[in-house]
């Protein structure tokens, strides 16, 4: 799948190891990268849901509709996904890839 970025901010944590240990932490950063990763070496959004391992799950509340996936105990990569005019909401091997909307601690 193909990963856009909400903003040129995010893009730039996103692609640069440096500045995410910077803005984060080293672990953060690692799991970072190896989450963007995995999402980019999967086939589909069906697939990559499938790793039990970051526990990707749907958002409620304020982030209807996003989806997040664990970086460690405290910090969550939210996204969205891009899907095509065809999708009706369950059949995630159509989604074409994702938007990451921010790195975030959501249980402060």
């Amino acid at each position: 799948m193909y990963i856009e970025f909400k903003n040129n901010k995010i893009k730039k944590i996103c692609n640069n190891f440096d500045k995410a240990k910077a803005k984060y932490n080293l672990k953060v950063a690692n799991n970072l990268i190896k989450r963007l990763n995995e999402i980019r070496a999967s086939d589909n959004f069906k697939i990559f849901r499938s790793l039990k391992i970051h526990r990707c799950h749907k958002l409620s509340g304020e982030y209807k509709g996003k989806f997040v996936v664990d970086l460690n105990y405290q910090f969550r990569l939210i996204f969205s996904i891009i899907i095509d005019s065809n999708f009706d909401n369950t059949d995630y091997e159509k989604v074409l890839g994702v938007i990451v909307e921010e790195v975030i601690d959501y249980h402060d």
